[in-house]
């Protein structure tokens, strides 16, 4: 699947938010992530500006917990963070943790943060406070294949320009990124 994705930093989330919902966004859960990173000395994924983590994932407003497993193949642009993106749930932490760690790959930083989710026709909106970095916005579109990226990009400018951003305001730094 191809993941359009834009990022922002933020001071506060409060008038985002407010605009959010008066451009028809639908306030959805609050959820805890807490992501482990991974890499090798074989297959250098930073170096490949790929990543691979599995991802604690705790809805906060009722308890439910799961575990992702993520791979994000490299940027497809240079302007925003688009990517292939696979996941899927795996049954614990620790059985994600043995088949990577037996393929040879080890921790190599860690990510914590609150995201409160936005919806509407699809389209995710993200107000993310990230532990040690600060306040983030990430839009995020489902493209499907490269056919589908030019509307998401078109989607996405709209929403940045609704919110009184532009799309050179935009990071392609990922968390990881910043902290390792």
């Amino acid at each position: 699947m191809l993941e359009v994705e834009v990022k922002l930093k933020l001071e506060e989330f409060d008038s985002v938010a407010e605009k959010l919902v008066e451009m028809g966004y639908e306030k959805g859960t609050t959820i805890y992530e807490y992501d482990n990173y991974y890499n090798s000395d074989f297959n250098d994924l930073k170096a490949a500006d790929k990543a691979l983590r599995i991802r604690k994932h705790l809805n906060v407003e009722n308890n439910a917990l799961k575990f992702v497993l993520n791979y994000k193949g490299p940027k497809c642009d240079d302007y925003t963070m688009t990517r292939e993106e696979t996941q899927f749930e795996v049954p614990s932490l620790e059985l994600g943790e043995s088949v990577i760690n037996g393929l040879g790959y080890k921790v190599v930083g860690h990510v914590e943060k609150t995201r409160i989710h936005y919806v509407k026709d699809g389209v995710k909106v993200c107000l993310d406070d990230v532990t040690d970095l600060g306040k983030f916005m990430e839009i995020e579109v489902m493209a499907g294949d490269d056919s589908g990226y030019d509307d998401a990009i078109r989607v996405i400018n709209g929403i940045l320009h609704g919110l009184g951003y532009t799309m050179e305001q935009t990071i392609r730094e990922s968390y990881l990124s910043m902290i390792w």
